[in-house]
């Protein structure tokens, strides 16, 4: 999943309802500034996932909802790893450290098997 990707799919969101950012940005219950960083095309790497749940809080969609998104144009492709991590997030988001200690493990294995098959 590329960056533009989340900033596609968030603006989808945004123009479908007819929000501004800062409203999205109340609804979801975090700071203003956050959700502009997300939407920010210019600095490098992935908004974090609990930002991203956050979003879909507010959006009123589950995060499955979210990353399965299709719209017009895009259509983002979901690991089989990223699932299993949305789900866990989905049924227990009280174990936010179990959830990140998984996250981390199924990145370690991927940079691992990178460099194995590289």
């Amino acid at each position: 999943m590329k960056r533009i990707d989340i900033i596609n799919r968030i603006n989808h969101y945004l123009d479908e309802r007819g929000w501004t950012p800062y409203y999205l940005a109340s609804k979801s219950e975090m700071v203003e500034s956050t959700l502009y960083g997300m939407l920010d095309s210019r600095p490098e790497g992935l908004p974090r996932l609990e930002s991203i749940c956050k979003v879909c809080k507010g959006l009123e969609i589950s995060e499955c909802e979210f990353f399965e998104f299709t719209g017009d144009k895009h259509l983002v492709y979901v690991s089989d790893d990223e699932l299993a991590w949305l789900n866990i997030y989905r049924d227990s988001p009280e174990d936010v450290a179990g959830m990140l200690a998984f996250k981390d493990s199924v990145d370690d294995k991927r940079r691992v098997s990178n460099k194995i098959n590289n």
